[in-house]
């Protein structure tokens, strides 16, 4: 019998009236029951094993810089690709290789971003435009055995660049006020290209729930066609920060 389930036995028996038979005070009953739980909560929140998996969902806040500054508002000869500040997501499954190792597959996604870029002959286009990440990744956890652990995170993978477009006639014979001259909307497809990722995250909490701040950095090939898209530029770097909770099976 090992240490751990003679002590719960006997902390057991002491809640339940100790060996004497007399019975104890319900304070001190709970009080023991509660000192049981949470010991014997402990050695599961304290030990990785290789073959336990996790899950790890949350928010964050995605920075993207385009050439011509966050507001997108000075005039362009090409079109320059939006970036900005959203709100995007972050959602990822992970399995221990080792006490201190596990690998994961990362998914997540910048929200919508949006310019409006006047340009020549009286046009002006109005531009939307959003990412998501699909990598793999190798997560070091540097502390396993605490309730606070700083956890490196790298991998490789692929991004969609996926986005919408409108332009607008302002044609110059018209006065002002009148109603402008709208071009359809268009769809683009979503161009994938290979990406990078590094970040770290802080784990508060054990192994079976945790809440997890985290932060990204992801650096985007560019391709043909994305140049075509985006003449004047597409940003390279995107950053991101959030909170996920995290639950471990």
């Amino acid at each position: 019998m090992s240490a751990r389930r003679l002590a719960a036995i006997i902390v057991r028996a002491v809640a339940a009236g100790g060996f004497a038979g007399r019975p104890r005070p319900p304070c001190l009953r709970a009080g023991l029951m509660a000192s049981w739980a949470i010991w014997l909560g402990v050695p599961a929140c304290a030990q990785e094993r290789a073959g336990a998996w996790y899950l790890q969902a949350g928010p964050a806040a995605v920075i993207e810089d385009g050439p011509n500054g966050p507001s997108r508002e000075t005039s362009v000869t090409y079109l320059t690709a939006p970036g900005g500040t959203t709100w995007g997501w972050l959602a990822a499954a992970g399995v221990f290789v080792g006490s201190h190792v596990s690998v994961e597959g990362e998914w997540s996604g910048t929200g919508v971003m949006h310019a409006r870029e006047p340009s020549r002959y009286g046009m002006t286009f109005d531009e939307e435009r959003r990412r998501v990440f699909l990598t793999g990744n190798v997560r070091a956890h540097l502390r396993p055995g605490d309730k606070f652990d700083i956890e490196p995170v790298a991998g490789a993978g692929v991004v969609w660049h996926g986005g919408s477009s409108q332009t607008e006639y302002h044609p110059p014979w018209l006065p002002p006020g009148q109603q402008v001259e709208m071009g359809p909307g268009i769809e683009h497809d979503a161009l994938a290209t290979a990406c990078l990722v590094l970040g770290a995250d802080l784990r508060v909490g054990g192994t079976r729930f945790a809440v997890v701040p985290s932060f990204r950095a992801r650096a985007s090939a560019s391709s043909d066609d994305l140049t075509s898209r985006y003449p004047d530029g597409t940003p390279r770097w995107s950053f991101a920060g959030g909170v996920s909770i995290r639950a471990g099976f």
